[in-house]
Formats: structure tokens, sequence, C-alpha cells
């Protein structure tokens, strides 16, 4: 059996050390290596939500059409009052006694 001198040990350890930490680097799912398809991602992700914010945007338009002028503006006054009603009900960490 051959028998290393620690210079020898010490070298081959660091080397394969150094091929499985660049193994580990190539192969990780973090998408280090392919920075163009994470950006493709998130312009995807991006006109998606501005589409469905659109879609939505319509639906809301539609449904305040189809409502009455009496309806309408009920539904103003009450989206101004709920501004200072929410911030009313809404009570910070600090005054609350927790549980």
């Amino acid at each position: 059996m051959k028998s290393y001198n620690k210079k020898e040990f010490n070298g081959l350890s660091w080397l394969l050390f150094l091929s499985l930490f660049s193994l580990a680097i190539a192969t990780s799912s973090c998408g280090i290596l392919r920075p163009g398809k994470q950006a493709q991602v998130e312009r995807r992700q991006a006109k998606e939500a501005q589409k469905a914010q659109a879609e939505y945007d319509k639906a809301v338009e539609a449904h305040m059409k189809n409502q009455s002028d009496e309806t309408r503006k009920m539904m103003k006054k009450t989206k101004k009052k709920a501004k200072s009603f929410n911030r009313f009900m809404k009570k910070s960490p600090k005054r609350s006694p927790g549980c």
C-alpha cells in the first residue's frame, strides 16, 4: 500500500473539495448560471399580473355600470367612509394586549 506524505494528501483533498464545490455550483437550481431564464420568467409573471389586473378593473367597471344611480351613490359614500372606519378598527400591535 502506498503512503502519502502530508503535502500530497493536503493537495489531493483540496483538489477533491474544489471539484465537488464546482460540481455543486454547476448543478444548483438557483439559476446562478442562467440569469436570462430568471428574467424571462419574471417578465412573463409581470405580464400575467398586469393582464389579471386589467380584467379585474373591467369587471369592477361593468359591475358599477349595472348598478342603479342610488346604489352607485351609496357605494361611493361607503368607499369614502371605509378609509376612516378601517383606520379606526386597525389597532397597532403596541396597543393591543396580545394573547
